[in-house]
């Protein structure tokens, strides 16, 4: 058996499946300055309206430590002050405990129609969330909490929102000295690219295609991002604007982007598990067929494969097992703990043991991580590929496991793996602004 292929593919579906345990130390509950001051305060339409007119959640200095805020979520009983509202209760990424929901619980303060909780927070977090209200049908008392969690929906007093990954909305909080997204959204005025889905012939498999502003077959070949999920990039949460900024700045060439979707769960959970048989349908498959239709390149160092969680396992081990094809990885809070459930976790983190006992490979890596999700083992595979001598950047970021934070650092990683790259002069646009501050950075060429 190759060193590229795990010793077992039988129990993939379960093996894919993370570790489900609580986080080693959730951030902690505070209390506010400013919800304490509202036992002197009238809180009334003005009140509210002064609320929605401010960032939400709400940002206070932490009195102990310069580096930290309170961080308040707060929730309008819709039956005023009286008892029509039972609970409610936030879902925080990796600051609420998911299989405890109740860690979420916002209290209501003593006559008045407001509920809230708050946390003490790194100064730079962003992450994502969901809050739920027990105002109607009775819920099981069994499954109370995670019941009254699952019908959670996007906070209205906050604009800024995503789509969940596995349905519905989002919010997004972020501190102010979150790092900038400053690729993220569309600007006026900058020229657009087109997307449009495929399918991949004898497959049916849909595949999201991004081709760049005045895109020509002839003026190619083109240099290709392969970004897995698709159907999260593609129409969910478009991609494009990133791209289109990027580009526009100068901070990367114009390019085409191949974004394969995952048909289901299941088969997410079997292809983007060191899957020998997806790589082999993206590399053999996928990219000829690209080729033949959009002039992309084969030149493997400007070829780049990028995922998220299990995705990002995926992108690494493409530029392990075939660096030929996949020389430049984007892997953001990759799962390198897999497998899991293996006797006492014998087997786990087996591709970070493959970097580890084997001929180094040509390819170059951008590993991001977030600190509230466990980065133990997207440090431990730091650590190795910086033994081994790979070219690296590695970047963690106080958020949990989070499209909040993925989707401004995958423009960041796009900016830096295509640094040496031939594009059009910058247009001004300063770089800098989009990394976040606690890159690590091994190797000279970058």
């Amino acid at each position: 058996m190759s060193a590229s292929e795990p010793s077992s593919t039988t129990g993939r579906d379960a093996a894919a499946m993370p570790p489900h345990t609580a986080p080693a130390a959730l951030p902690g509950r505070v209390v506010s300055p400013r919800i304490a001051a509202l036992a002197t305060t009238a809180v009334d339409e003005e009140w509210w309206s002064a609320v929605r007119s401010g960032p939400v959640p709400w940002c206070e200095p932490d009195p102990t430590d310069e580096r930290y805020r309170i961080v308040t979520f707060l929730w309008r009983d819709r039956h005023g002050t009286g008892t029509g509202t039972r609970a409610v209760v936030v879902s925080v990424n990796k600051v609420t405990d998911r299989s405890e929901p109740q860690t979420g619980r916002l209290h209501r303060v003593v006559g008045t129609d407001v509920w809230t909780g708050s946390w003490r927070l790194r100064a730079d977090w962003r992450g994502s969330y969901r809050i739920a209200a027990d105002d109607r049908d009775p819920l099981p008392p069994d499954r109370y909490w995670s019941t009254l969690a699952s019908r959670g929906g996007p906070d209205p007093l906050n604009p800024d929102q995503i789509p969940g990954r596995w349905g519905g909305e989002l919010s997004v909080g972020a501190l102010p000295q979150a790092p900038p997204q400053p690729w993220w959204s569309a600007r006026p005025g900058a020229p657009e690219g087109a997307t449009q889905r495929h399918d991949l012939p004898g497959d049916g498999r849909p595949v999201w295609v991004y081709t760049p502003p005045g895109h020509h077959a002839a003026a190619g070949p083109y240099p290709v991002l392969v970004l897995l999920d698709g159907e999260m990039w593609g129409p969910a949460m478009p991609i494009a604007p990133t791209l289109d900024n990027l580009i526009a700045d100068g901070a990367i060439p114009p390019l085409v982007a191949l974004m394969p979707g995952a048909t289901d769960l299941p088969t997410r959970r079997r292809e983007l598990t060191c899957s020998p048989e997806f790589l082999r349908l993206l590399s053999d498959r996928m990219l000829p067929w690209a080729a033949s239709r959009w002039n992309v390149t084969d030149d493997p160092a400007r070829t780049v494969i990028a995922g998220q969680s299990l995705g990002g396992l995926t992108a690494a081990y493409a530029g392990f097992t075939a660096p030929q094809r996949f020389g430049v990885v984007v892997a953001q809070s990759g799962s390198f703990w897999w497998p899991s459930g293996t006797p006492f976790d014998a087997g786990a983190g087996w591709l970070t043991r493959q970097f580890a006992q084997n001929p180094h490979r040509p390819v170059r890596m951008y590993v991001s991580a977030g600190l509230l999700e466990g980065p133990q083992h997207a440090r431990h595979l730091r650590d190795v590929l910086v033994a081994r001598g790979y070219d690296l950047a590695y970047t963690e970021y106080f958020g949990g496991h989070d499209y909040a934070w993925w989707r401004g650092d995958l423009g960041t990683a796009l900016a830096r793996v295509c640094r040496d790259w031939p594009r059009r002069p910058a247009a001004g646009h300063d770089q800098a602004a989009g990394q976040c501050r606690t890159t690590f950075c091994q190797g000279d060429k970058w």
